[in-house]
Parts: structure tokens; C-alpha cells; sequence
């Protein structure tokens, strides 16, 4: 058997000199240097591999990017080492065309490490093969339901929606709920607003659940959502998430006066976390103003600019000042996409600010 072997280099420098394991189906493993940049190796074998794994146990601190046939990563799935199972489970997911059976049969192997079997929930997620998944809801392995609950957002089946709101009624763990609810959302938001509504306002839902059913209201919602998005609960997570969904559900209106009242309305709401103890909370006060401030917001921005003693936070709260002040429109509605890029950037800068204060 023969395997070629190459190691990128970049910038004239010089190639490594690397130990590389190279494993097979039935357990014969062989080691070689590739001391340059390219090297053909010939490799024993009695008969032709099913697989051949390349550094089987992760001992190289490398990327590698291995060619070889989806049957092979298939057979690699199921008789390979725990490490390079988990490289198979990638192949898989990304490879454009694949034969599903290797990963169904590891998301339902319940002697199978419970890794391997959420990464193939992961895979079959990517690849839009979601039956199975929907089937996984039921398994007893809480960690296999979440991860076949946040898989399923990817798929494109509206019908399924039906499948996880009946999961809805037994799954007990909040964590999974709240992903049910967002891949319900994902898949079909208008599906999931009579779950979404009764999931924020139930009193044993969970934080998770509740900022979940905000979102899922957020993406297709009405103007008569908006009064329980701005009830301000005590938890921060689902509070800001209220506000957020709050001003997608005003961006969607028409224009006129109707959709200027509202926008005050959701600016006065986010006005009062701008004095907020929590530091995330006055972030996202900043960050909702920014979209739905008017020169009364622009004025207790600059009051914050010019108290806070944080750098971070007087330049979020300035940048909004101009955003407002330079609006032509109001609001734009943004894509589901476009809010979860919104809410990206809200908590990497909450967790700069975060980082700030640790330092002083």
C-alpha cells in the first residue's frame, strides 16, 4: 500500500522532521519520518486496508487534511481509534456525498463513547439527515439529546417542527427545551410561537428555556409580544434577550408613527439598564439603543460616556451616541442571521469589559 504524505511550508522555512503513525483496519500500524516536504511511503499490507488512519492517536500537534473515500472514513467510524473516529465524524459531515448508515449506526450504538455519539448527531445535523435525529429526543443520555435537540435547527423540514413540540410536552431537562425551541425557531419561526410564548411566561421554566422562547419570539413575533418581552425579569440572560427580541419585532414594522411609538417604547425599556449593577446589563442597554435610541437616549448615553470610568464602555456608549445621531431611518430589520451576529458582538464585548474590570 502506498501513502503520500506532504507538510505545508511557508515563508522559506524548513520542514519538520515528523514521527508519523500510520494505522489500518485489523490493527497493523506502521511509523515513518516525513523529514521533508513530500514523501511517498510504501506500507506492508496482506490485502488492501478498509481505512488507513494517519497519526491515529493525535500524538502530532498538526492539522492534518486526509484524502480518502467516504467508505473508508465509514469504516474508519467503526473500527478506527477513538481519535481518529472522531477525524472520520468530521469527514463525513463535510464530505458532499455520503452514505448516512455509519453515522446513524453510532448515533444509536449505546456502547459507543457518548462524544462519538453526539458528534454524529453534529454530522447528520450538517448533512440534513434528520429522521434519526428526531428518534435520538427519546435516548436516556441527556448529553445525546441536546446534542440531536441543537442538530435538528439545521434542518430544513418543517414537519419535524411537530416532533419536537411533542418532545417539548415530556423533556424535562430545561437545557434541552431551550434548544428544541431555538431549532424549531431556526427551522420555522412562526411554528414555534404559541411554545415560545407559553415557555417565557411559565413559571418552572428555566433561564435557557425563557431566552430561548424571547429569541424564537424575536424572529417572528408580533407588536403584541413586546409587552412581556420588556417585563423585566431578575435573570440577566433572558432580560436582555427579551430586549433584543424587542427591537427585531420593531424593526419588522412599517414605517409611520406606529413604529415610532414602539420604538420608544423599547428605548425607554432599554434606557433603564444604562444605570443597571450588572456590567452586561448596561452593555445591553448600549447595544439595543444603538438600534432603537432617539436624542433622549442619545442624552443619557453621553451622561454615561462622561461618568464610567471603563474605556470599553464610555467608546459603546459614545459609537451608539453617533450611530443614533446619524440615522436617516429607524430601525432596520435584521435577518435571523443578522441578530445572532448582533448577539455575538454584544457578548464578546461584554466579556472585554469583564476582562477589564478583572484588571483594575
Amino acid at each position: 500500500m502506498t501513502v503520500e504524505l506532504k507538510q505545508a511550508v511557508s515563508g522559506g522555512g524548513h520542514a519538520y522532521a515528523l514521527p508519523v503513525e500510520i494505522s489500518m483496519d485489523g490493527g497493523a500500524s506502521t511509523r515513518v519520518w516525513l523529514r521533508d516536504e513530500a514523501a511517498t511511503v510504501t506500507v506492508p499490507a496482506p490485502q488492501a486496508p478498509r481505512f488507513v488512519a494517519i497519526d491515529p492517536m493525535g500524538a502530532l500537534l498538526v492539522d492534518w487534511d486526509q484524502q480518502q473515500p467516504a467508505a473508508a472514513w465509514s469504516a474508519q467510524l467503526t473500527g478506527g481509534s477513538p481519535y481518529s473516529q472522531r477525524l472520520a465524524l468530521r469527514a463525513l459531515a463535510e464530505l458532499p456525498v455520503v452514505d448516512p448508515d455509519a453515522l446513524v449506526a453510532t448515533l444509536g450504538d449505546v456502547r459507543a463513547p457518548g462524544v462519538l455519539r453526539e458528534g454524529a448527531a453534529e454530522a447528520l445535523g450538517t448533512r440534513r439527515t434528520c429522521d434519526p435525529l428526531l428518534a435520538a429526543l427519546g435516548d436516556p443520555d441527556e448529553r445525546l439529546r441536546m446534542a440531536a435537540a441543537s442538530a435538528l435547527g439545521r434542518c430544513a423540514d418543517r414537519g419535524l417542527a411537530q416532533g419536537m413540540f411533542a418532545r417539548l410536552g415530556v423533556e424535562t431537562n430545561s437545557d434541552i427545551r431551550a434548544a428544541l425551541v431555538r431549532s424549531a425557531a431556526a427551522i420555522d419561526p412562526t411554528v414555534t410561537l404559541a411554545a415560545a410564548r407559553k415557555a417565557l411566561t411559565r413559571r418552572d421554566a428555566l433561564e435557557p428555556e425563557r431566552a430561548a422562547a424571547a429569541a424564537a419570539l424575536g424572529l417572528a413575533g408580533s407588536v403584541g409580544e413586546i409587552p412581556a418581552l420588556l417585563r423585566v425579569p431578575e435573570d440577566r440572560d433572558v432580560r436582555l434577550a427579551g430586549l433584543q427580541a424587542a427591537v427585531s419585532i420593531v424593526g419588522r414594522q412599517a414605517l409611520g408613527p406606529e413604529r415610532e411609538r414602539l420604538r420608544a417604547t423599547v428605548a425607554r425599556s432599554a434606557e433603564r439598564l444604562l444605570t443597571d449593577l450588572d456590567l452586561r446589563g448596561i452593555q445591553g442597554g448600549i447595544h439595543a439603543l444603538r438600534e432603537v435610541g432617539d436624542a433622549q437616549s442619545a442624552a443619557l448615553l453621553e451622561r454615561l460616556a462622561r461618568a464610567t470610568t471603563l474605556p470599553a464602555l464610555r467608546d459603546a456608549a459614545r459609537s451608539a451616541v453617533t450611530t443614533i445621531s446619524g440615522r436617516v431611518d429607524t430601525v432596520s430589520p435584521a435577518t435571523p442571521n443578522e441578530a445572532d451576529a448582533r448577539l455575538d458582538a454584544m457578548e464578546t464585548r461584554m466579556k472585554e469589559l469583564e476582562a477589564e474590570m478583572e484588571r483594575r
